[in-house]
Formats: C-alpha cells, sequence, structure tokens
C-alpha cells in the first residue's frame, strides 16, 4: 500500500486550492436555497498551491460540502473557511447540526458508520466519509472532525506548495 501512495504523490502538481472549494455547482447552489440554508464564505484572496489531483480533490470538498447541506438544521447556516497557517493550508467547512448521535467524532470517518437516525433513514452507504479521508491522505495532508455547542465542523490541513 505504501508503494502506491509513493506513486500517487509523484503524480501530483501543484494547483490552487481555491479552484476546487466547494458551493461553486450549480445543482448545490439549488439544494442550499431550497433549503433554506445560508452560505457564509471567507477565502483567503491570495492563490494557494497545494499538490493535488484536482478530480480527487473536487470529491473530497462536494462530499463534506453536500453532507453539510444534508445533515445542517434547516434554516441553518453553513460556514467554509480557507487561510494558510504556517506552512498549511488549512479549509474548514461547519454546519448546525440537532443532536449528533456520536460520542467520538472521528467514527464518522469509519467505513460503513452511519450513526444518527438521519444517516440510516437517507440510504447513503455510509462510505463517503471514509473515501474523502483516504482520498486526503494520500494527498499527504489530514482530516478532523470536532462536534461543539450543535457544530460539527470539518477541517482539512495541506502543506502549501511554493
Amino acid at each position: 500500500m505504501k508503494s502506491i501512495s509513493f506513486i500517487f504523490q509523484y503524480l501530483l502538481n501543484p494547483r490552487k486550492i481555491g479552484a476546487v472549494l466547494p458551493s461553486s455547482n450549480y445543482l448545490a447552489a439549488k439544494m442550499v436555497e431550497k433549503e433554506g440554508l445560508d452560505i457564509q464564505k471567507s477565502i483567503m484572496e491570495k492563490d494557494i498551491l497545494v499538490s493535488m489531483d484536482i478530480e480527487k480533490m473536487i470529491r473530497v470538498y462536494d462530499n463534506l460540502f453536500m453532507n453539510a447541506i444534508i445533515y445542517s438544521m434547516k434554516p441553518s447556516l453553513i460556514k467554509i473557511h480557507l487561510q494558510i497557517v504556517g506552512i498549511k493550508a488549512v479549509f474548514t467547512i461547519s454546519n448546525q447540526t440537532e443532536n449528533l448521535q456520536v460520542q467520538d467524532v472521528s467514527k464518522l470517518f469509519e467505513r460503513f458508520y452511519r450513526g444518527d437516525k438521519a444517516r440510516k433513514e437517507d440510504g447513503g452507504s455510509g462510505i463517503g466519509l471514509a473515501i474523502t479521508k483516504r482520498i486526503i491522505e494520500l494527498h499527504c495532508g489530514t482530516i478532523e472532525a470536532d462536534y461543539k455547542e450543535g457544530w460539527l465542523t470539518f477541517t482539512i490541513e495541506f502543506i502549501v506548495k511554493e
């Protein structure tokens, strides 16, 4: 498995991370509007270069954004934030959710995990966040989840390319 990861990393090219961030596709914009959600974006104007496979990273950000739409309280707010902290690009997406039914939010990244009632009834397979995490790891990044005071936040970090 290590050799696949090394080969994958070798094939990555520096790309502007802002070009693949969520909320730009038409379908998602319509869903946000229909669900009574607002988007609050705070994204640096400066180009932030990260080595990535664009198609895979679009999948990552679209998955996180669609999960935020589906599992948010309605109406509410989704916050999207991108900044540079030291040598890292730090992306966060947060949404308000009712009573997350998991004590350890790292379980959300386990394959086939669908802990709360809403996730069990939506027909999802429970592999989206596991795939998201693996793609990020192949890009030498990290992803973490945090739940505080009704807000579920996913934080992704990548080393910035100069």
